[in-house]
């Protein structure tokens, strides 16, 4: 044991004469990998041997398990022991990289598929652990989809669906933990390049680099369960993917990692709305609204419009359609008062009623076309009375206006008159106005009325 915890060059070799004899060797193969894994236990018991241990664990990754399933037998639950005792004395990069790619092999064969499962739990679930960190999310939430879909008929499906809302709330906590000077940041591999920028372009790359590293993995992992998990479990992940987008943890949240700053001074918040409505040179995407605007937009339009346009293409039960087009309309107008500032929300906007039409024509005739009709009257009908369509409140409000009819009167001629018989001309606003902030009451309000309805 001592020769090869000092002289790991040899075991690379043994391993390498191994791999040429497959079949004959697989007995030798097995044995290799228990003594392997038992001595990688005993160095990282001590602090001082810590690093030989994380250099032999390397050595496993060379290890092909395909002569025999006894042989990822032992790797996939040797590997599950040395996490389960020595996760937190683990902080190798390189150790967890190689743990997380041979716990991926173990959902290739049943024996092993529950051990890695296990592995995975503890990943996710253990504070102590690790492994969790901003570069490996997308690979995790890639491996609970494939446990997921191995064990698609088992009640062991529905504990992924646990883990990936739990993902959520670790990578907050990682966000959190990341400066703890300035939470509201995480740095990205390639923040360093850019130190000569400005602070606001340095927060729009690390905005963008949270977004697509580790938020839309774990939303679009969540959005395939829901669509390719049985039906008997498909209403659960569902539920789940709801709490999900309304957790308190996500940008915009009470309990977020990016919190919200404390008033400006009127003076000084005059000057900013000033400088932003010149164009102050930026798009807008930095500080706290801009951070939450890039994160709630980019949600609506990679993630939640296309998992609503996917569901209606598949299989589904109506109630489970209503209940996903009933959410996308209360995320879009909750979050109104973000993403109406961004630039392209006319086209979030237009893809949102072009989805609740598409239900609309699906569900003809059924409860699921009328759950739809109302869905969409109430989007209108909280749009206008917040003060969206109004050119005094909205700069851009009558333009669209515009857009909403066009988009709507070649699907359901005379809604409009339908919605504001008073005025066919243009829609009537609320006669006292709302501010932006009121939206998202009013938009809890009516998907209440929705949800109701639905059930």
């Amino acid at each position: 044991e001592k020769q090869v915890a000092v002289s790991p060059n040899k075991s690379s070799k043994s391993i390498q004469f191994a791999a040429h004899h497959k079949s004959a060797l697989a007995p030798v193969t097995e044995a290799a990998v228990v003594s392997l894994l038992v001595i990688c236990s005993q160095m990282l018991d001590s602090k001082e041997t810590t690093a030989l241990g994380m250099e032999l664990l390397l050595l496993l990754n060379q290890i092909d398990d395909t002569p025999s399933s006894l042989i990822s037998e032992q790797l996939v639950h040797g590997i599950l022991f040395l996490v389960q005792e020595h996760s937190s004395n683990i902080t190798s990069e390189d150790a967890w990289n190689v743990i997380l790619n041979l716990t991926n092999r173990g959902v290739k064969k049943l024996c092993t598929t529950f051990a890695g499962l296990k592995i995975l739990t503890i990943i996710i679930t253990d504070t102590n652990c690790k492994c969790l960190s901003l570069s490996n999310i997308q690979t995790i939430s890639t491996m609970v989809l494939r446990f997921a879909l191995t064990l698609k008929e088992s009640l062991l499906c529905l504990r992924c669906v646990d883990l990936l809302y739990i993902l959520h709330k670790r990578l907050v906590d990682i966000l959190i933990d990341q400066d703890p000077d300035t939470p509201a940041t995480a740095t990205s591999p390639d923040s360093k390049n850019h130190s000569q920028g400005t602070s606001e372009v340095v927060q729009r790359q690390q905005t963008e680099f949270i977004w697509k590293r580790c938020w839309q993995p774990i939303l679009n992992t969540m959005c395939n369960l829901c669509l390719k998990v049985p039906g008997r479990h498909r209403e659960y992940a569902l539920h789940v993917f709801q709490q999900l987008l309304l957790s308190s943890k996500l940008p915009g949240g009470s309990s977020s990692y990016f919190p919200k700053p404390k008033e400006e001074p009127k003076s000084r918040q005059r000057d900013q709305d000033v400088h932003a409505a010149d164009g102050g040179g930026s798009d807008g995407s930095g500080g706290y609204d801009g951070h939450v605007r890039v994160f709630w937009q980019s949600c609506m339009d990679h993630v939640v419009i296309p998992f609503v346009k996917r569901l209606a293409k598949q299989n589904s039960q109506d109630q489970v359609r209503q209940r996903a087009l009933n959410l996308m309309v209360k995320i879009f107008l909750q979050r109104l008062p973000a993403i109406l500032k961004g630039k392209d929300f006319h086209v979030t906007l237009v893809n949102v009623i072009n989805t609740i039409q598409q239900y609309i024509v699906l569900g003809k005739g059924k409860t699921l076309g009328e759950m739809a009709v109302e869905a969409l009257k109430n989007l209108i009908l909280v749009m206008s009375s917040t003060g969206v369509f109004s050119p005094e409140q909205n700069p851009t409000g009558k333009e669209l206006c515009d857009l909403v009819w066009a988009h709507i009167e070649p699907v359901l001629p005379g809604f409009r008159e339908t919605l504001f018989p008073t005025d066919k001309v243009q829609i009537v606003n609320a006669t006292q106005p709302a501010a932006a902030a009121d939206i998202g009451a009013a938009a809890g309000a009516t998907a209440t009325t929705a949800t109701s309805a639905s059930t």
